[in-house]
């Protein structure tokens, strides 16, 4: 009797609930293809502990798609990263946004003078927030179990 192949699973680092809702979570835009997720982790921790940093790739081509997301412990290092948007990383000047497009996780992190001049989602490009929308729906497949 032969198994059938089955689709390879990338695992991911399971959070518990009450530490997830001390985190936070950013967008890294920018990325230069070399830049590997434990690389970006390693650049990220200048600006406070990485929990969790991934690179987002193409899965035919397997090629970097130049963006990643990346959780830190605290929301201090969280306004310290984007204070830093546009440092360079591999040559090439990175931008640091919110992970999440909701508002409360942008009220926990800043106050309401800050986030008028802070970058924000709409100022991403539509082709940026294509490949943003792309990523996040291959990790929700990626993720969900055909079988149970």
């Amino acid at each position: 009797m032969t198994v059938p192949h089955l689709p390879q699973i990338d695992p991911k680092r399971a959070i518990p609930r009450a530490e997830h809702e001390r985190t936070a979570k950013v967008f890294v835009g920018g990325l230069a293809p070399s830049v590997t997720s434990e690389g970006l982790k390693e650049f990220l921790a200048q600006f406070g502990q990485v929990m969790d940093a991934t690179v987002m790739f193409d899965k035919e081509t397997t090629r970097s798609k130049g963006f990643a997301f990346a959780t830190f412990s605290d929301e201090d290092a969280v306004s310290r990263a984007m204070a830093a948007s546009g440092i360079e990383l591999q040559g090439k000047p990175v931008r640091v946004d919110f992970g999440a497009t909701d508002d409360r996780s942008r009220s926990s992190v800043l106050s309401h003078e800050d986030r008028a001049t802070c970058p924000s989602s709409s100022a991403m490009s539509s082709r940026e927030a294509s490949r943003v929308k792309a990523a996040a729906a291959e990790v929700a497949i990626s993720t969900a179990v055909p079988w149970r």
